[in-house]
């Protein structure tokens, strides 16, 4: 399987690449500046560096490179890794679609469930469960009812940051005020505030098609660097709908969060891409990526065992902490963890790069 990896997020690109290497595939891999790491990956076939975007829009030259490199060294398919790949990658399937991609929904579809506010008025239009939601253009807004709905203690944070940059809890209209007048970095509107809700955080991950999923797992975070992988009807469910809702197609991973009062579960946000955590879902026995290609080839998926991903797993950053405690970290150490772990260290120079760059 020759696999051409389109990645801007050079850390993200690594966990894909990982998955990819678990399925024997000869990968190469291309992108701007942010993903010169995966250059030195001794899983990477070759880098190329490229611009994905000129101007806000598609870059027409490197969409008919990518076609050229397509036909001229017959790659199986092309893959993205990250929100910016993967909105290049479904503006350059409307231009040629006889690429061979990787499942992945339009660029529409892409924004709307990337973008934070836009998310939540679809969930709130469709009925799906999302605390109330409210979007802040101006501090002018806190003078009036518009928080009403939200009430305190509430969550602050940006349209369009990922990995929970500038996701502020905030307990009265002072701190917001004050966090608002400071319009710096993460600070500056517009923002969304969302009720907060008491609880703790599940994920569902997905990898979706024609309106239905076709695998999936869920993962919670447990003490210690630790990410049980379970499955959840009800969250099945409601990532059925947002799936249906959405017409989306590809990989996503939903946050969602379980109401300690009550039990009651909640959207919170969407990624419309890989995720961190991918590569482990691999290694306790669903390969996401494998799944997709195998998908994209024959527009089926094998057949999967009922506990394919499921099980402990131990982040490699943590693995000494649970062997140093026999009596109740072991139990936490999957053969999984163990790859996971040979994995990540057999192949420093990624991440040695990111360190001194």
């Amino acid at each position: 399987m020759k696999v051409l990896l389109l990645c801007e997020s050079g850390p993200l690109g690594l966990k894909v690449l990982y998955c990819l290497k678990g399925m024997n595939a000869f990968v190469q891999t291309t992108g701007p500046r942010g993903a010169r790491m995966l250059k030195y990956s001794r899983y990477a076939n070759g880098h190329s560096e490229v611009q994905f975007w000129q101007d806000g829009v598609p870059s027409t030259t490197t969409q008919q490179l990518l076609r050229e490199r397509v036909e001229a060294e017959n790659f199986d398919v092309i893959l993205p890794s990250d929100m910016a790949s993967a909105a290049f990658l479904a503006a350059t399937k409307k231009v040629y679609p006889d690429l061979p991609c990787f499942p992945c929904g339009d660029q529409v579809t892409l924004d709307t469930l990337h973008n934070k506010w836009s998310f939540a008025q679809t969930c709130t239009k469709y009925g799906l469960p999302i605390p109330p939601t409210v979007l802040l253009e101006s501090i002018d807004q806190l003078d009036t009812s518009i928080l009403d709905p939200v009430g305190f203690p509430l969550i602050i944070k940006p349209l369009e940051a990922e990995s929970s940059h500038g996701v502020v809890r905030l307990d009265n209209l002072q701190a917001l005020r004050m966090y608002i007048e400071r319009d710096t970095g993460y600070a500056r509107l517009p923002l969304i505030a969302q009720t907060y809700i008491p609880g703790r955080d599940i994920d569902i991950s997905i990898l979706a098609a024609n309106d239905r999923i076709l695998c999936n797992t869920v993962q919670s975070w447990l003490d210690g660097g630790v990410l049980e992988f379970t499955q959840h009807p009800e969250m099945y469910a409601i990532a059925t709908r947002l799936v249906k809702t959405f017409h989306y197609e590809g990989l996503a991973h939903f946050d969602m969060r379980i109401d300690t009062r009550d039990g009651k579960l909640y959207v919170i946000e969407c990624n419309p891409r890989a995720w961190y955590t991918i590569s482990a879902s691999m290694w306790q026995g669903l390969n996401f990526i494998e799944m997709g290609i195998h998908y994209t080839k024959t527009g089926t998926i094998p057949e999967l065992s009922a506990k394919a991903g499921e099980g402990r797993y131990c982040l490699a950053g943590s693995l000494w902490k649970q062997l140093l405690s026999p009596r109740t970290g072991w139990k936490n150490i999957s053969a999984g963890s163990v790859l996971g772990f040979i994995q990540a260290i057999t192949d420093p120079l990624p991440h040695l790069y990111s360190k001194i760059r």
